[in-house]
């Protein structure tokens, strides 16, 4: 039962994270200066790699119950 829970909080916040990366990207595409396609991805595509490490991290430590110093390495 918690684990199941566990597992849809993480995939809950892993598919926002990709919501974020494909607002960035379809910013990135559609604006029409060059420093509005630079600040869209900025913005929005941090916090969908942010929500990745997150996730990646807290599903590790839930798994194996160690934690890693890659996502903190990446970020």
């Amino acid at each position: 039962m918690i684990n199941t829970l566990i597992e849809t909080f993480l995939a809950a916040i892993l598919v926002m994270g990709g919501i974020f990366g494909l607002i960035g990207s379809y910013g990135l595409l559609r604006l029409k200066d060059p420093m509005q396609r630079l600040h869209a991805p900025t913005k929005s595509t941090t916090l969908g790699v942010g929500a990745t490490l997150i996730v990646s991290a807290l599903g590790i430590l839930w798994t194996t119950g160690n934690v890693t110093w890659h996502e903190i390495l990446v970020s």
